[in-house]
């Protein structure tokens, strides 16, 4: 419940329902609810304006994160961190709090939590208009789409081909649009067919062809996507 009051962006219910889960914390429950329930709880309470409270619940729980079998929650704990001042356009706070995340996820040496790093480092640079930088990290992220949170990996091809048209790389713009066209293909979800379009309209819009964009805004609204949080592109 209060993960899906989260999504909803209902962040005072959502934080009702995990405190009940922190409180009961035991080693009962399974891990992996600890470390959700940690994460929606932080997310919350930056949703409703107290930022402050969350990083400080981040830094308690990382304090209490040492044996080497908690890596992938102290991880996520730091992401957690990156996410939030992202969510407050706080990019410098953000890049202190991916320094430290970059640092754990060396140490850790787990592609999945290296590509997890290299997307939310490429989003910042995108955020700040750093597009070489944008690039380098994006890719590597992109690299490991396969393996990667499938949403994520979409959003690295999306954030990898504005930056490559930012650049005025056109052709690599448009072989990352071509490579995004594929990946999505390829997870057999035509719920995401209406992300395609959305990054095939937009990138007809930076190219000065505004047709793609103008047959899509003529066509049937799509179905809302859920869960639009921190993506580059939410169409």
């Amino acid at each position: 419940r209060g993960y899906i009051s989260w999504q909803m962006g209902e962040g005072a219910e959502s934080l009702q329902h995990v405190d009940l889960v922190l409180q009961k914390n035991s080693v009962a429950h399974a891990e992996s609810f600890v470390w959700i329930a940690e994460m929606v709880f932080a997310a919350s309470s930056q949703m409703v304006g107290q930022r402050g409270r969350a990083i400080r619940f981040l830094d308690q729980r990382l304090a209490r994160s040492g044996p080497v079998h908690e890596v992938r929650r102290r991880n996520r704990l730091l992401w957690t961190q990156v996410y939030i001042h992202l969510m407050e356009a706080d990019l410098p706070a953000a890049e202190l709090a991916q320094h430290r995340l970059h640092e754990a996820v060396e140490r850790s040496g787990l592609p999945y939590e290296c590509a997890r790093a290299d997307y939310m480092q490429g989003v910042i640079h995108l955020n700040c208009c750093e597009w070489e930088a944008a690039v380098d990290f994006l890719a590597r992220s992109a690299e490991r789409r396969f393996i990667y949170h499938w949403r994520a990996a979409a959003d690295s091809l999306v954030g990898l081909m504005l930056a490559y048209r930012a650049l005025g790389r056109d052709e690599e713009a448009s072989e990352a649009m071509r490579s995004l066209q594929e990946f999505v293909t390829a997870q057999d979800n035509t719920g995401m067919d209406v992300l395609v379009m959305s990054s095939e309209a937009r990138l007809s819009l930076l190219e000065g062809t505004p047709g793609t964009a103008r047959r899509w805004l003529a066509a049937r609204e799509p179905l809302a996507e859920g869960f639009p949080l921190w993506w580059i592109d939410v169409p």
